[in-house]
């Protein structure tokens, strides 16, 4: 076992807490632009401000409503005028995201649209732990595939290159996957998700429509007395 084994090994073991992902076909560097910033941020860091407590926030709705085409259309404005987008639009069922201080105002909204059978609401925290666990894996992981990189331009043959480019892309991989998973939590807290499931309101058919312009009147007359 030449010396270049050996630090790479002795690498190998000093990282082991990291979690490993699948190899990919090809190397390839992280999102360092994606990853500067979150870099930046913890080495700068003010821990009761960039490890601070997330929560997430949810919403479920149910609603009754006229024409669900119309419906959907005006949820795409309500989320645009809430400083938020439209996640999915699909007939019967739509999401979409708002500013998280924007949330009650667009529940109301969405409420007048129809009518509400329906509402739940949920809170998932991402605990400060949790957050600073992730940043310090990233970290390290970083800091590990700078190493291999170094190594690499030592590797004096074939079988260490190809050694030291499996760990490049594993942490490449676990790098990424890392810089997804803190990013997609900061947006989740930064938007709050509404879904809304559509009902489509009955329409009486023409006997229908008879009986109701009876029912009508008849109903104002009891009430009047």
């Amino acid at each position: 076992m030449n010396k270049l084994t050996a630090i790479i090994l002795s690498a190998i073991l000093s990282g082991t807490f990291i979690s490993c992902s699948p190899a990919v076909k090809r190397y390839s560097r992280p999102n360092t632009r994606n990853y500067a910033s979150i870099k930046t941020n913890y080495l700068e860091r003010d821990e009761d401000k960039v490890f601070e407590e997330k929560v997430i926030r949810s919403v479920s709705l149910r609603l009754s409503v006229n024409i669900i085409d119309t419906a959907n259309a005006q949820l795409k404005e309500i989320a645009k005028k809430h400083k938020g987008y439209a996640s999915q639009i699909a007939g019967y069922s739509s999401i979409v995201r708002v500013k998280n201080e924007n949330l009650e105002k667009a529940i109301k909204e969405i409420g007048a649209l129809g009518k509400i059978y329906s509402k739940s609401i949920a809170n998932d925290v991402f605990t400060k732990m949790e957050i600073k666990t992730h940043n310090i894996k990233l970290e390290n992981a970083e800091k590990s595939r700078e190493r291999y990189l170094e190594l690499l331009t030592k590797a004096e043959n074939v079988e260490d290159v190809q050694k030291v480019e499996k760990e490049l892309e594993r942490l490449s991989e676990t790098i990424n996957s890392l810089i997804r998973y803190i990013d997609s939590s900061n947006h989740l807290a930064e938007f709050a998700t509404i879904t809304v499931y559509w009902k489509e309101k009955k329409k009486p058919g023409i006997i229908g429509y008879i009986f109701l312009g009876i029912y009508r009147p008849v109903k104002w007359l009891f009430v009047r007395n």
